[in-house]
């Protein structure tokens, strides 16, 4: 059951952003510095965003809700990067088995930005 609720929130989700008026979204898009693209990838998924993201942080000695509160943006664009990247299933997987951050560090996008997260006072 879980799986049809999902395919419907995300065919509400494209639904509401394919109705929005080009103009508005093209404005939306630019205040919080996303491409449509990133928009369109975010709608049809990035489920492992949510599970993977904060997982890999507390690898690095980062804790997520911590940068969501006080590095929002910078948060955004690590939840942006996490919902394109193409080694999902790989990370995922290697996370599953213990993989350190070392090993895990080489397939991720967001890997230097964590590392510099875990020596940044903020983080």
């Amino acid at each position: 059951m879980t799986g049809i609720v999902e395919i419907i929130r995300r065919w509400r989700d494209r639904w509401e952003l394919d109705r929005t008026v080009p103009e508005e979204l093209d404005r939306m898009l630019s205040e919080v510095g996303l491409t449509h693209h990133d928009l369109t990838a975010a709608a049809d998924g990035g489920e492992h965003v949510a599970r993977l993201l904060p997982a890999m942080l507390a690898l690095n000695g980062v804790e997520a809700e911590a940068v969501r509160r006080e590095l929002g943006l910078l948060f955004r664009d690590l939840e942006r990067v996490c919902n394109g990247c193409r080694e999902v299933d790989r990370c995922a997987h290697m996370m599953d088995e213990g993989a350190p951050v070392e090993r895990l560090a080489e397939i991720c996008p967001n890997a230097s930005t964590m590392a510099s997260l875990k020596t940044d006072p903020a983080g």
